[in-house]
């Protein structure tokens, strides 16, 4: 198809009007590179990220970071973990920034798991551990001074 267009005013020459192609997607672009010599780009190709297919679902998509993540890259309590959510991944899972709240041992202690509901995996702040926690501290205060009275005494030979 063939159409006059207007050249120099008086004077009239001769163009073919051709349809002009959109690329939105880099599939389109591949497409068109290998029929077309010229189309128009309706995306960014430098972008790395392809956000113009959003997933169906309502959750939360991180789509970049920049810096640590407090909870991620340091040393936490189990029940803060990023890469693990308290809330819905099991308890005994974690990672090796994880440690446990009542020990304040790198996790896994050695009551990590077991003792049903008691194990240390589930711990979290609030009264009934912290109560633990407390008890655990003031345990471990008398074993070490039992074992300073046990060296004593073997030592003085009474």
């Amino acid at each position: 198809m063939s159409n006059f267009a207007m050249g120099r005013p008086g004077k009239r020459s001769r163009t073919e009007l051709r349809l002009v192609c959109c690329a939105k997607n880099r599939d389109e672009m591949k497409q068109l590179e290998e029929k077309e010599d010229c189309f128009v780009i309706d995306f960014d190709p430098n972008d790395e990220l392809d956000i113009s297919n959003p997933s169906l679902s309502n959750d939360c998509h991180v789509i970049a970071e920049k810096g640590q993540v407090a909870c991620r890259d340091y040393l936490h309590p189990r029940y803060a973990c990023a890469k693990f959510p308290f809330k819905k991944t099991p308890h005994d899972i974690h990672c090796k920034r994880c440690y446990c709240y009542v020990c304040d041992l790198v996790a896994p202690c050695k009551d990590w798991v077991g003792l049903g509901p008691n194990g240390h995996c589930h711990a979290f702040y609030n009264k009934y551990w912290k109560n633990v926690k407390k008890l655990r501290r003031a345990y471990v205060k008398l074993l070490a001074i039992s074992k300073r009275l046990d060296d004593f005494l073997m030592s003085s030979n009474i």
